[in-house]
């Protein structure tokens, strides 16, 4: 397996989190792209459940789709516009570097904060815990939330860290068959208790930004989807913990976003897959997956889509775009975080 190598992050001293003498400061990210109205939503949650233990400095909203209107927000938010889609990951980086808080909390547009969902998080952030091997304890890098749905129910989002034969066995399909060995998520766990894990989703993640600058943020190559995962393993690798924590929760409706763009959601997770695979494992587990990807791929996803009666136009024109970037996966040397 050929990780990336392990960034050096500072260690924290306590000063920042609840207990200590000064109050930390918080600033919440999010990206918009066409999801206006969810993002009122999820601004209105930030106010109807603002944390006790912390003081939320500034809501930075990242206009990719250039459509954000300021009228009737929150005097606390600010949109940045950067005149052009950056993508999630850059789109973050860009709030970030913008931030002048302790803290940072990434939220999608479809998520909506809970009753002291925001106290609990900061808690958890500040609670060394043991490895995965009983060792330890390590401080805790990135902590995510139980998510639940419109009805209440538990997502079992959480997930393992991906081998090459995990991501080449759903090119192929058999993720249908074995979602628990070749799923992406956690699904044999009801995520009902808190735990160490090795990836939260990025819908709500809260972080020190010391540490997200530490490893130079998230990688901007993933323009969308593997970038959180991506994270996660890079914090894991500096000796910081990924802690899911189920006494506290979020409304999550899943994408938001991006389920008005199906094919551009389509062509950036086929792309960010192989991405991923080359800069974690190297170029030949990556091209093997790009070839199934390119070739048997498309095939069961066409006719997935023709047994729900959907069109096919999604489909071929996401293909159409991870063709056309193939080449560009093994063109350069991996020199991002």
């Amino acid at each position: 397996m050929t990780h990336s190598s392990s960034r050096a992050v500072r260690p924290d001293d306590g000063s920042m989190l609840p207990g200590s003498r000064t109050a930390p400061t918080i600033d919440v990210i999010i990206v918009n792209f066409r999801s206006e109205a969810l993002i009122r939503a999820c601004v209105g949650s930030l106010r109807r459940y603002p944390p006790a233990t912390c003081a939320v400095g500034r809501i930075l909203v990242v206009d990719n789709s250039s459509d954000m209107s300021e009228a009737s927000l929150d005097e606390k938010v600010e949109i940045l516009r950067p005149g052009r889609n950056l993508g999630f990951g850059a789109a973050c980086n860009l709030a970030a570097q913008r931030s002048a808080a302790d803290l940072l909390l990434f939220l999608n547009p479809d998520a909506e904060i809970l009753e002291g969902t925001l106290d609990r998080a900061l808690a958890a952030l500040g609670e060394p815990i043991p490895g995965d091997t009983g060792s330890g304890p390590f401080p805790v890098g990135i902590v995510g939330v139980q998510l639940v749905d419109g009805c209440g129910r538990v997502q079992r989002t959480c997930s393992r860290f991906p081998r090459p034969v995990t991501l080449l066995g759903q090119a192929l399909g058999l993720h249908l068959l074995a979602p628990g060995r070749f799923g992406p998520f956690m699904t044999d766990w009801d995520h009902s208790e808190t735990r160490a894990v090795d990836q939260v989703m990025g819908a709500v993640m809260l972080m020190r930004r010391s540490t997200f600058l530490d490893l130079d943020g998230f990688d901007p190559r993933f323009f969308l989807y593997y970038e959180d995962l991506d994270l996660c393993l890079r914090v894991k690798a500096a000796g910081q913990q990924v802690l899911y924590i189920a006494d506290a929760q979020a409304r999550h409706i899943g994408q938001g976003s991006s389920r008005t763009a199906v094919a551009l959601r389509l062509h950036q997770f086929l792309r960010s897959r192989v991405l991923y695979t080359r800069k974690h494992f190297g170029v030949i587990p990556a091209l093997a997956l790009a070839i199934a990807s390119a070739t048997v791929e498309p095939v069961l996803r066409l006719a997935q889509a023709a047994a729900r009666r959907e069109s096919p136009g999604p489909v071929v024109l996401g293909f159409l775009g991870f063709w056309r970037d193939l080449p560009t996966l093994f063109r350069s040397r991996d020199t991002a975080p």
